[in-house]
């Protein structure tokens, strides 16, 4: 699954640094005349009903204290077209990577989740689905028990004109690691709207999964995952979500959480409580790379609540609290800490400089080893409603980072932000940010070109 073998370049490099170039220099030259054919483009649309955007993001990252550093372009795209005449539809949507520089070690600084391919440049399809009426066939992601991405087909049926029933089938997509070609995926939804005010989901999901695990041995997940949920709408400022599921014939997670807003107060109120029985997740589509940072987490208490204030027409203030208990202690770990967890925030809308806006936050977790201190800032100005232009600081005692295993101290982070249109339907990103730790610094550099159309 981990893949360290020396990845070509060559032609696939070549091919992406052209890509990439060709964009910008095209973005930067386009004549002003042609932006009477941009718009006249927007005719086009209308008359064929299709949109979507295409994203071009290069980013390097390097270390002040040594030669490592980390080059990737990354292209994603977004297509989507309707057919007035039979209510079809069609979505395309993916990204491209390209690892630049060929780095292929998992002790890397910069090592993550694309890096473990083989190729220097690999893409993922996400969506690649024909709809029509209520029927959708294709590659797709559903979100009913758990989000999933499948090979398959849905459909939706309406029962009566309170209840649907949704029905699914097909074999899970792997993007990250290998499955046995006997894969199968299967589910059945309901949806009733009990009244005005209750809606209830009921969800089977049955999946056969092979894939190679986290460590290294084979393994088939034979499951059944079963969810019931419910959400109660009180009235138009509050609502309460519960929901419960098994695996199997175990006991997997409950989950309740709920929103409040008081307009006479203009307070905002969230809170959630949540409860893991069994150890690790249910088996979704595929054990990726890094699964077993994510996802394996021992059972577990979770509670939170978050009050947000509105000071006055430019000022708001949020507390929040978070707290986490394990049911075992033997079950301490990198990944399953108990914690409590207090923050406070200050968003300004309008500082006295002109268009423009700051916040200010701050963090302290504490836990059996220690409290943490964490706080940051940021400053923000919109120039002509185009232009935008932001500053920002983070500050941490203590940051783990789950894709690297690395564990920060005394993490100070500083970032440069700026997005400036190059037309009605064409825009470029710049960020910039250093990162200060035991580790020494650590610099990055994005630029990022973007057009919808």
């Amino acid at each position: 699954m981990f893949h360290s073998n020396p990845r070509p370049q060559g032609k696939a490099k070549l091919l992406a640094v052209i890509c990439f170039i060709s964009f910008l220099v095209q973005a930067s030259i386009l004549p002003a005349a042609q932006e009477d054919e941009l718009k006249s483009s927007e005719l086009i649309e209308q008359d064929n009903n299709y949109q979507g955007w295409l994203d071009m993001r290069f980013r390097m990252r390097s270390e002040a204290s040594s030669s490592t550093r980390d080059v990737d372009l990354i292209v994603g795209s977004y297509f989507e077209l309707n057919s007035n005449e039979n209510a079809g539809k069609f979505v395309l949507d993916g990204v491209l990577y390209a690892d630049l520089d060929n780095e292929t070690g998992g002790d890397e600084a910069f090592y993550s989740l694309s890096d473990t391919w083989n190729d220097s440049m690999h893409g993922f399809v996400y969506n690649a689905w024909l709809g029509i009426d209520d029927f959708k066939l294709g590659r797709q992601e559903i979100h009913r028990a758990d989000a999933l991405f499948f090979d398959g087909l849905k459909y939706d049926h309406k029962l009566t004109s309170e209840a649907k029933l949704t029905v699914f089938g097909g074999t899970p997509v792997h993007f990250y690691d290998e499955s046995s070609s006997g894969d199968r995926m299967a589910g059945l939804g309901l949806d009733w709207r009990v009244s005005p005010k209750l809606r209830v989901a009921v969800d089977e999901v049955w999946l056969r999964d092979s894939a190679v695990r986290f460590s290294g041995a084979d393994g088939t997940a034979n499951d059944l995952l079963s969810v019931v949920s419910a959400t109660w709408l009180a009235n138009q400022n509050g609502m309460v979500r519960g929901s419960a599921s098994m695996v199997g014939d175990r006991a997997r997670r409950q989950d309740i959480s709920g929103q409040w807003y008081m307009p006479n107060k203009d307070l905002w109120a969230r809170f959630r409580l949540r409860h893991q029985n069994d150890y690790g997740e249910f088996i979704a589509t595929e054990i990726a790379p890094f699964s077993a940072v994510i996802g394996d987490v021992a059972p577990y208490w979770d509670s939170s609540v978050e009050l947000t204030k509105r000071m006055s027409e430019q000022i708001d203030i949020g507390f929040g609290y978070q707290g986490r208990m394990l049911e075992n202690d033997s079950d301490v770990g990198i990944n399953n800490r108990e914690f409590n967890r207090w923050y406070i925030s200050v968003d300004h809308d309008e500082l006295p400089f002109t268009n423009s806006s700051g916040g200010l936050r701050a963090d302290i977790w504490d836990s059996s080893d220690g409290s943490i201190i964490a706080g940051g800032a940021w400053l923000k100005w919109d120039f002509n409603a185009k232009h935008e232009f932001s500053v920002g600081t983070d500050f941490s005692k203590y940051r783990f980072d789950v894709f690297t295993g690395r564990e920060y101290l005394d993490d100070r982070q500083y970032w440069i932000k700026a997005k400036l249109p190059l037309g009605d339907q064409r825009r470029m990103r710049l960020r910039y940010s250093r990162d200060r730790s035991q580790f020494g610094t650590d610099h990055l550099f994005e630029a990022a070109w973007a057009l919808e159309f």
